[in-house]
């Protein structure tokens, strides 16, 4: 009876902001109640749960208005449609490690090209609460480069051996709480790496376990592409 108690207190909740909030609609309302129940979220008072409910209410909009920008591409809600832009950048934004970055830059000797590796894309990950992004960016980058090296279809690679094993004294990079996507590189230059399968992420820092990894990248150097740099660009690729 426990769920059926949990679903009976949304609908309570919905209902009294649906009396005292009338510019959000009922299809709104609905739409919240059904997000609640399916991320179980829980909010401490029936002030925080009108401030997410115009929060969700405001994210269905932007969701409409970039769907209508963007028809070829497809948004819609997800665990993260109650929180605010700010608290979605703080979640999900990237985190540069302390100390300083250690980068070369491609060189600027253009051919131009046709290059599209859609195909050799991985589904979407999520890195949960953990700083993870700069492994996750990483990760995606060596599933590719290793199915277009041999022909293949894209193996999905571990990123929380990254953020487990790529750290201090050989590299800068700390774990969930922000890192260097070039030293997820010149890692895989030395070391073998795990399948997602064989080290599972967890969203959070871990003892490191890269003795049980047996896959060879063969992953020989790495450049940084200068921000709209297209040129850049298509020469690393």
């Amino acid at each position: 009876m426990k769920p059926v108690f949990i679903v009976c207190a949304i609908a309570l909740f919905a209902a009294w902001h649906l009396a005292t909030s009338p510019k959000i609609s009922q299809d709104t309302e609905d739409q919240f109640t059904d997000f609640v129940a399916t991320y179980r979220k829980s909010y401490a008072s029936q002030d925080e749960f009108g401030f997410r409910l115009g929060v969700f209410n405001a994210n269905l909009k932007e969701i409409a208005m970039l769907q209508a920008l963007n028809p070829s591409a497809t948004f819609e809600v997800n665990q993260f449609a109650d929180l605010t832009i700010e608290e979605r950048n703080e979640r999900l934004g990237w985190r540069a490690p302390q100390g300083e970055k250690r980068y070369r830059n491609t060189p600027q000797v253009v051919t131009k090209k046709v290059v599209d590796h859609s195909n050799l894309m991985t589904a979407v990950k999520d890195q949960g609460s953990c700083g993870s992004c700069w492994a996750f960016s990483a990760v995606q980058s060596l599933e590719s480069g290793f199915a277009l090296a041999n022909n293949a279809a894209p193996v999905a690679f571990s990123p929380q051996q990254f953020v487990d094993c790529v750290g201090a004294p050989t590299y800068g990079s700390e774990g969930c709480n922000g890192g260097w996507m070039d030293d997820v590189f010149d890692y895989a230059i030395t070391h073998n790496v795990c399948t997602d399968q064989e080290y599972s992420y967890t969203a959070r820092d871990g003892k490191c376990q890269e003795s049980k990894c047996k896959t060879n990248l063969h992953v020989t150097g790495r450049f940084n592409i200068p921000e709209g740099n297209l040129d850049a660009l298509l020469e690393a690729a």
